[in-house]
């Protein structure tokens, strides 16, 4: 049992994130890896009087269960909860903001890694590129930080998110996986001027998603919402001209390998297929490498809805089989993300599949063919998706759309579409978002249809998706005695 100095039983907060909140983390930083074995995304450790506890949301229930059998799971938004007979709290103060650490009990701080982890790797650094495609001028999106400095009356932002600061910039780390923002922080100042780190906190701006570690040296900063996440969320004409030419390209690569699927003679393995869905990409000229972890997963696999094969859950695929692959791509000029869910080499479908995958495809075309009011949200758009499997008392677990930076993060808020999204964030026109909706029959198979879209304006208050992914989607699928005859038009326009 840890007790702290004034004989407080210690609890362990540990996440699944590292300090630059990567979209994925490096060996080297990935202690929670080590201390649980999960390889999702997200999750939060709490260890308690040398006890574990895991919490993870629904998107990683069936994975938690297989990769940590021997720690007990609960969902990810009791992890509070369950801290609030906690005597002492300790956690790393460069993996958590203030606003985050709210209403807990007694926090004490501690380099954990150290702690647990004495004899970890060496971290990998990543160079840092300049980048200039499809993208606005760093001059100019320096003049709407000084702008911002002068409404706010401040003298300097603090950019801790490497995300904004690469986006200011024009600035990528092109050898880092999946995420392509410079592991950075910047201060910009109210005369133009970029340095490393700010030299006092007068009249300093940190946004507060800062790390405590961070705020803890400047302690008469003024602390405010990121400005510079809702600028890089509205992407501007020539980033929104990068995305319909990286889609174009992604199109063909993906059209590719679905072919090559239908028609291979030997059955493959989910690994083999991730691997030559991305032979296909690498054929593209302005590929740079996948966005995120293809999740490659045939039957009962598909049902886990952020599956990664490995060697050890590694199907080979066979004639009949509901196989379900989300994958994408940076390219020079935006940034790819795309599920379908075909039946492999079989014309044969189960009534239940069918029916399924049609009440997930009206759900898409609803959302995907609504027109909103200015000042919509995320969160008033989901029902739009939701609406066919609720009537059959169905759902699906994950948020409905995301969205995508500019050859950045292939998650990027703060703009989402999800029962869980944030009530103050509107839709604006520029944002690109994912259009995802799914349903997942646990140990039989997983169905998914995403495209991704960006917002136009209608008029001065009406807006609408715009659709930007040029993939077909598997009609043997579709029972159309489902769909209506404007549905069935709207199939042909979204794919």
């Amino acid at each position: 049992m840890d007790v702290g100095g004034d004989g407080l039983v210690i609890s362990y907060l540990i996440p699944k994130w590292d300090r630059w909140r990567s979209e994925s983390v490096q060996e080297a930083d990935d202690l929670f890896r080590y201390l649980t074995g999960f390889t999702g995304s997200l999750g939060i450790l709490i260890i308690q009087e040398g006890n574990k506890q895991l919490f993870v949301d629904s998107r990683y229930t069936l994975q938690a269960q297989q990769e940590c059998p021997s720690i007990q799971l609960h969902p990810f938004s009791d992890w509070k909860k369950f801290l609030k007979t906690a005597e002492c709290v300790v956690i790393d103060p460069w993996m958590w903001s203030y606003d985050e650490l709210k209403d807990l009990p007694v926090v004490e701080y501690e380099d954990l890694m150290e702690k647990f982890w004495p004899d970890r790797p060496v971290r990998k650094i990543y160079s840092v590129q300049e980048y200039t495609s499809y993208t606005d001028d760093r001059a100019s999106k320096i003049q709407r930080v000084c702008n911002y400095l002068k409404e706010k009356q401040a003298q300097a932002l603090l950019i801790t998110d490497n995300a904004s600061l690469s986006w200011l910039l024009n600035i990528r780390s092109l050898d880092k996986p999946y995420s392509l923002a410079a592991e950075k922080m910047g201060v910009v100042y109210a005369n133009g001027t970029v340095a490393d780190f700010p030299e006092s906190d007068e009249g300093l701006i940190i946004d507060r998603s800062a790390p405590i570690a961070i705020c803890q040296q400047f302690p008469k900063a003024i602390f405010d919402t990121n400005p510079i996440n809702m600028m890089k969320a509205c992407k501007s004409p020539i980033e929104i001209e990068g995305f319909k030419k990286a889609h174009v390209q992604d199109g063909f690569a993906v059209q590719g390998f679905l072919t090559w699927l239908e028609k291979e003679s030997k059955n493959p393995t989910e690994i083999e297929a991730e691997k030559q869905l991305l032979s296909y990409r690498k054929l593209q000229p302005d590929f740079i490498m996948p966005s995120f972890p293809t999740i490659s997963g045939s039957g009962p696999n598909g049902a886990i809805v952020h599956y990664h094969a490995t060697p050890r859950t590694n199907r080979t695929l066979s004639s009949g089989d509901i196989y379900l692959v989300d994958s994408g791509g940076h390219y020079y000029g935006g940034t790819t993300d795309i599920t379908r869910t075909v039946i492999y080499q079989s014309n044969t479908v189960p009534f239940e599949v069918k029916e399924n995958f049609t009440l997930v495809l009206k759900g898409f075309l609803a959302l995907a063919t609504a027109i909103f009011l200015k000042g919509t949200t995320g969160m008033q758009l989901d029902a739009l998706a939701r609406q066919f499997l609720w009537k059959k008392r169905r759902n699906y677990g994950h948020g409905t759309g995301h969205g995508v930076g500019a050859c950045l993060s292939v998650h990027e808020g703060p703009q989402s579409i999800s029962t869980r999204g944030s009530a103050s964030v509107k839709l604006q026109p520029g944002m690109i978002v994912s259009i995802e909706p799914g349903f997942y029959e646990t140990g039989a198979y997983g169905v998914r249809i995403e495209n991704l879209a960006y917002i136009e304006a209608l008029n001065d208050e009406w807006y609408c998706f715009r659709n930007l992914t040029n993939v077909p989607i598997d009609t043997r699928l579709i029972d159309t005695k489902l769909l209506t005859a404007e549905e069935k038009q709207a199939v042909e326009v979204w794919f």
